[in-house]
């Protein structure tokens, strides 16, 4: 690495001393508290969460709606065209809802748009080319459904009802204080939504569309008893564009990904058995954090540097030998992916480093040869690494630049965003993660407006990249069968429910037979007074001229780690201090 990132400074979470859930080992028992949780009956439904605790789709605002429309579509056998988001969320909504609907005998197609030549959100051109194509131009009243986006797209969900569509919006980010003139217009965040739970991925909303229209055909008595479509199957799914668009995994989300998982470990589809196979994944296995990092990367790859219709092909795919073929193609999307944002992060570190040294509370990066369809990952790492809001943007040779903005805890860029509209084309997102556009040569303008109005927000932040350390424990109490059966529990993880960080219990740990793998990582045991166990630090090579077998302190996640059908347990580093 050609420059030196800030060193980590570790922020230890208070534990309230004493409490004790019944059952449950005291280390459990102090993250639970953390976590807020003050009754055994909460404690039971976080460890234990059902699909019987989720909320009803009655409360959400626009499902009536949307419901009646397909009714009547499906009776006068009309065309669904779902139209979604090039990126994981997108795609496996695209694939839900199509799966059910072909399921259910709802005629449809789909459409996603290029990430580098139309841009994320429904397009206005592309909506008249495909209302041109075989599946629609025969059809009176199709209907139109977008998927993870669409709540702010006035012009264009206008004229897709100039072009004949009924129009249904299912979308998850901010709406604008008006929203469309759709038929119906679905989204928790809606003022007048009364739907509890506000934090669905928009593959979450996509699946409560189809719980409420599977509950309105039963009333119905559409399908024979016992015949109607088994919505659990979906549900891997939606647990795996919920992880990949890190959402809250809490509530109602905690609930669909955990059953998710299930889905997955019990039966999986063909296609992600296929990408669980490439991954080195066996279904028994399978967590939040292989679809965070190995899943979704995957299937986001076919959106950033290559065909995203691969994606939902191998999602909704049942022949093995189709589904092997997609994933291989995906694979080396992946790879490439890999290679390219890895070269952009190392030239946005370089630019990073004169900002700071500028004094800036941000960070806003650009360059004419970046890749747009990596710009999200690279503004991600550049935030987690200087512990700065991020903005990644790619100069086109339009006059435009389009790229990502990332945040750090406590600044919510989206309403940074909306502060510095008048300099921005289009934006869109959540407090923590956006896209924008903004013209080549205000570029300059937009940093400073934007770095102005992240310092009025900023007072009482600490701006040193910060490891938050929940609990000091040593290796025995860690490596507990106890402690590690109801560890898996607190499962899945994710943001609003992160993997607990531990650190040694003493000043210090042995570390010895330390080795560098691979290109920047190292494998290493580590332990005291007999007691070791084995561990891997991604991304820290160059800390072993200074920390090989000696005394460090080390903080660290419980990982349980597969290798050739064989777990165990072991120990992922998230910093190594020597002892100096």
């Amino acid at each position: 690495m050609s420059h030196s990132l800030p060193e980590k400074h570790w922020d230890f979470q208070s534990a309230e001393q004493g409490v004790v859930f019944d059952g449950i080992p005291l280390l459990i028992s102090a993250l639970l508290a953390q976590k807020g949780f003050k009754s055994c009956k909460d404690v039971e439904g976080f460890l234990n969460p059902s699909l019987d605790q989720l909320p009803l789709p009655t409360d959400m605002s626009g499902l009536a709606e949307a419901v009646a429309i397909l009714e009547k579509g499906l009776v006068d056998k009309t065309t669904v065209l779902i139209y979604g988001d090039y990126d994981a969320d997108g795609i496996t909504s695209i694939a839900l809802l199509l799966s059910f609907f072909k399921e259910i005998g709802l005629a449809c197609c789909y459409y996603i748009p290029d990430r580098l030549t139309e841009g994320y959100g429904l397009n206005a051109e592309a909506l008249r080319r495909v209302r041109g194509e075989p599946d629609l131009v025969g059809c009176q009243e199709p209907i139109l459904i977008t998927v993870d986006c669409g709540i702010s797209a006035h012009a264009e969900v206008a004229e897709a009802q100039r072009l004949g569509f009924q129009v249904i919006v299912t979308d998850h980010h901010q709406p604008p204080p008006i929203l469309p003139e759709a038929e119906a217009v679905v989204n928790p965040h809606r003022k007048d939504c009364l739907f509890p739970y506000k934090e669905l991925a928009g593959v979450g909303v996509a699946f409560y569309l189809v719980a409420a229209l599977r509950a309105h055909l039963i009333e119905k008595k559409y399908w024979p008893q016992g015949r109607q479509p088994n919505l659990k199957r979906y549900l891997d799914l939606v647990a795996i564009g919920s992880v990949a668009d890190m959402v809250s995994l809490t509530g109602a989300n905690r609930i669909l990904v955990k059953a998710g998982l299930e889905v997955m470990a019990d039966k999986p589809r063909p296609g992600v058995r296929a990408l669980m196979k490439k991954a080195g994944i066996s279904p028994a296995s399978i967590n939040s954090g292989h679809l965070g990092f190995q899943i979704a990367p995957r299937i986001n790859a076919a959106g950033r540097v290559g065909n995203p219709r691969l994606a939902v092909e191998l999602l909704v795919g049942k022949e093995p030998g189709k589904v092997a073929g997609y994933a291989d193609e995906l694979e080396n999307a992946n790879k490439f992916r890999k290679e390219l944002s890895e070269k952009i992060f190392q030239e946005a570190c370089l630019q990073a480093e004169v900002q700071i040294e500028k004094g800036r509370n941000t960070l806003v990066l650009a360059d004419s040869d970046w890749h747009v369809g990596v710009a999200g990952l690279v503004a991600s790492r550049i935030a987690k690494a200087y512990y700065r809001p991020a903005v990644v943007l790619v100069s086109g040779d339009k006059g435009l630049a389009s790229g990502s903005v990332r945040s750090i805890d406590g600044i919510n860029v989206f309403e940074v965003l909306e502060e510095c509209s008048d300099l921005l084309e289009k934006f869109g997102g959540h407090k923590a993660a956006a896209g924008l556009t903004v013209k080549n040569d205000v570029i300059e303008d937009f940093s400073a407006k934007f770095e102005a109005s992240v310092n009025q927000k900023i007072e009482g932040i600490d701006l040193r990249p910060t490891i938050r350390v929940n609990l000091k424990a040593s290796i025995d109490e860690l490596m507990d069968d106890n402690f590690l059966a109801c560890y898996e529990k607190l499962e899945p993880f994710g943001n609003g429910n992160q993997e607990p960080v531990f650190c040694s219990e003493g000043e210090a740990v042995d570390l010895f037979d330390a080795r560098k793998i691979g290109k920047d990582s190292m494998r290493f045991s580590f332990g005291r007074d007999g007691a070791v166990v084995s561990g891997v630090a991604f991304g820290m090579a160059h800390l072993l001229p200074t920390v090989k077998d000696g005394a460090v302190r080390m903080a660290f996640r419980v990982t349980k780690n597969e290798f050739r059908g064989i777990s165990k347990w072991e120990v992922r580093a998230e910093d190594i201090k020597p002892l100096v």
